[in-house]
């Protein structure tokens, strides 16, 4: 079930815009059954609104205490509609139809990606420069970092170890011991948990 949050964008309506928002909020919440205790109080919201209106009327004049008394007037309204805004998303426990209800916008909650796929496609290249191989891999949705492993050939699987935790889907390793072949594998982290290993991918050094 898809689950839906307030979306007030303040930041981006203007000041005549949040005059109408307060008033469409005020009206929405003021018969609304579903809001029976808003807090702050929709008192407290229309008087926000009233003086926001004055103040941006007021501003007009282009007089500076004018300006920074709208600035102030918009700061209340601001705290007030975003604490009423909390109290909606806590009444609506994700109900897209109740937030509307209330006069106000939604936005979809981004839902969790659990966690992250095997990765995949692991290969090793030696590089020209002596003792660098360069690892890559197939990106893995939703990952925050990886987790790369390496050992020598011919130990056992017991010794790979956490060698780098790198963010983006290769590394390239240097002063590594010439002539030799290293093992790697790779795993997704993700913020839900660590995905499975990869298979190994085996490269020389030169």
């Amino acid at each position: 079930m898809k689950k839906f949050k307030v979306k007030l964008v303040l930041g981006t309506r203007g000041v005549a815009n949040k005059v109408e928002f307060g008033r469409t909020v005020h009206s929405a919440m003021n018969t609304n059954p579903l809001f029976t205790t808003p807090s702050p109080t929709l008192a407290m919201l229309k008087t926000a609104t009233d003086n926001l209106e004055t103040a941006f009327t007021a501003r007009a004049s282009g007089a500076h205490l004018a300006v920074a008394q709208m600035h102030l007037a918009e700061e209340v309204f601001d705290t007030v509609m975003t604490a009423l805004g909390a109290y909606v998303d806590n009444v609506a426990q994700g109900a897209e139809d109740v937030i509307l209800s209330a006069g106000m916008e939604t936005r979809k909650q981004r839902s969790r990606v659990g966690i992250p796929a095997k990765v995949e496609n692991l290969r090793g290249r030696a590089l020209d420069v002596m003792g660098m191989i360069a690892l890559r891999w197939k990106s893995v949705y939703g990952k925050k970092s990886y987790n790369v492993y390496m050992k020598l050939d011919g130990e056992p699987d017991s010794m790979y170890k956490l060698v780098a935790q790198p963010t983006k889907a290769n590394i390239t390793f240097k002063d590594l011991e010439s002539a030799k072949y290293y093992w790697f594998r790779v795993e997704a982290v993700g913020a839900d948990g660590i995905g499975a290993l990869s298979d190994g991918a085996k490269s020389i050094a030169l």
